[in-house]
């Protein structure tokens, strides 16, 4: 624990291999949240690094929770912030960028990417043609060869897969 001025640095420490310890960010985020929920004339803003391990770590513990510090800052509504939550904006940051954006990939993807999913190639090149038709489904079943409503089926398997929604 570290103070200074107005700010504040939490340090939490645990031994080689635990690994409740990597849902703790997650839960004192939760927590503080709803703290915060409850204690609305409080002004305080939140930024979580993830865990890192050494004195390497600990300088990128403290780069990632103060951008996650101005980011929560910004915020109007929840004021608690994890650096994982930033997403997409997380990679302008990074330390090491070609695995940060693995890592994104991997996790925005998620069974997408995955060999054992038998539909896995068609449904990557109807994402990759969702970008390159800007989201035009009819655009996307002339350059597939598919049916309209073929496309409009993939699209809805892979909102279902990496539970994100097309914008």
């Amino acid at each position: 624990y570290m103070s200074r001025g107005g700010d504040t640095l939490v340090l939490l420490s645990s031994p080689d291999g635990v690994p409740a310890f990597s849902e703790l960010p997650q839960q004192l985020c939760d927590k503080l949240s709803l703290f915060l929920v409850e204690n609305t004339e409080l002004s305080i803003a939140v930024g979580c690094s993830r865990p890192h391990t050494g004195i390497s770590g600990l300088i990128s513990c403290n780069k990632e929770a103060n951008i996650a510090l101005r980011a929560a800052e910004s915020r109007q509504r929840s004021k608690v912030l994890r650096f994982d939550d930033l997403g997409i904006l997380s990679l302008l940051y990074a330390n090491d960028p070609d695995k940060e954006i693995k890592e994104f990939v991997k996790d925005t993807l998620k069974d997408l990417i995955c060999p054992s999913l038998t539909k896995g190639t068609e449904l990557l090149e109807t994402l990759e043609s969702y970008f390159r038709c800007l989201g035009n489904q009819r655009k996307m079943a002339e350059e597939l060869y598919v049916h309209y409503n073929t496309v409009a089926y993939r699209l809805k398997q892979i909102q279902e897969i990496t539970e994100k929604e097309f914008n």
